[in-house]
């Protein structure tokens, strides 16, 4: 029997073992050997995602199958991946990759040893910045850091700001983002030689389409109404004429009521048109201010879609360590089969606005996974 293991230490530091057995052994024999191999104490106590394991657990049962995750000491700052609510993510930098899982309370990341959570990142303060984590927000907050905090693009100071899950957290050279572990575990089942057996499950695929989002015209559709100086000016000029020829003042009096009689109905068309193009900016401006807020929410649940297709490397080691619905999630016949993710970069989005019956230039989402197609390059 072969069984393949994953031991973290008490420090966050996981080891690959393999441990090969011609019988069935437990957990109480295991222990001189891992003792051995990894330098801990003997009476450490050992625990697995679903808590401590008792000596007379089996190889291949339980907790020790392959792909099972041993946790040294567990207890410590850091927790076994699978078993938290809310983990935090290194997605770019040197340590991506890392997963942390946050509990209720501060956390202090920074370059210095002793921070709660340590990068290797030389752009990284000793003291760079703190989350905090209560029930009823996660909270971020700048610690005088010499390269600063960028939270989604935006510079933050000392105030404590809000930190919404799926977030980019930019400090140094590395990218941070708290996730809630939403996808359910896999339908497993243990085989006979000590393997564990995971059932994928079916999927539903969100396809990449380009989105129109049509806005309102700036331009308003009806014309002020214009007075017809000629046609009121030019009955008066011969009213007045037939006036002075005929020696009538009647016809004077008809000379006024016909420029009287078009002045007047003037202002009420202009008056009528007043309250048109008011009530038409008011339209205009709910109509904007809808459009907007649906390409807003276009453009978030693209990015999230994009981001969720090419995962980082810290969504891998979850996905692989849980395991989870997304093992094996591609299928041979997909387009994006051979894709490979390189890193994270800023990209035109797919999600466009038109205006006028013209299109905008495209927005920028940031931190998108940078790709690269095998099936189509030259390799």
């Amino acid at each position: 029997m072969q069984v393949s293991l994953s031991v973290r230490d008490h420090d966050g530091t996981c080891h690959d073992v393999a441990v090969t057995t011609s019988r069935q052994v437990s957990l109480a024999e295991l222990r001189g050997p891992l003792a051995d191999c990894l330098g801990h104490s003997r009476d450490a106590a050992v625990s697995s995602g679903n808590g401590p394991l008792p000596d007379g657990a089996l190889l291949g049962g339980p907790g020790l199958r392959s792909g099972s995750t041993l946790q040294i000491d567990a207890g410590g700052e850091r927790f076994p991946p699978a078993g938290s609510v809310l983990q935090l993510r290194v997605i770019a930098g040197p340590d991506c990759g890392q997963l942390i899982a946050l509990r209720r309370g501060g956390h202090l990341i920074g370059r210095a040893a002793d921070a709660d959570i340590s990068l290797d990142d030389p752009d990284v303060s000793r003291r760079h910045c703190e989350i905090r984590v209560d029930l009823r927000a996660l909270m971020l907050r700048d610690l005088g850091s010499t390269n600063g905090t960028l939270l989604d693009g935006a510079l933050i100071d000392e105030q404590p700001r809000q930190l919404t899950l799926n977030s980019v957290v930019r400090i140094g050279n590395s990218m941070l983002s708290v996730v809630g572990v939403s996808d359910p575990p896999a339908v497993t089942r243990p085989a006979c030689d000590g393997s564990l057996l995971v059932y994928r499950p079916p999927r539903i695929l969100e396809p990449d389409r380009a989105t129109v989002v049509q806005f309102p015209a700036t331009h308003d559709p009806t014309q002020r109404p214009k007075l017809n100086w000629l046609a009121a000016l030019l009955p008066a000029a011969l009213a007045v004429a037939l006036s002075v020829v005929m020696h009538s003042a009647q016809f004077l009096a008809f000379a006024l009521l016909g420029p009287a009689t078009l002045f007047a109905t003037a202002f009420a068309d202009r008056r009528q048109w007043r309250q048109g193009a008011r009530q038409h900016r008011q339209l205009a401006t709910i109509a904007e201010a809808a459009a907007q807020a649906e390409l807003d929410g276009l453009l978030v649940a693209e990015q999230q879609r994009r981001r969720r297709r090419f995962v980082d490397a810290a969504a891998v080691l979850h996905a692989a360590s849980t395991p989870d619905c997304r093992l094996w999630e591609r299928r041979t016949a997909d387009d994006f089969f051979l894709e490979l993710r390189l890193g994270i970069a800023d990209q035109p989005a797919l999600t466009r606005a038109r205006r006028d019956n013209e299109l905008e230039p495209a927005d920028q989402l940031s931190a998108l996974p940078a790709t690269i197609a095998l099936c189509r390059g030259p390799l």
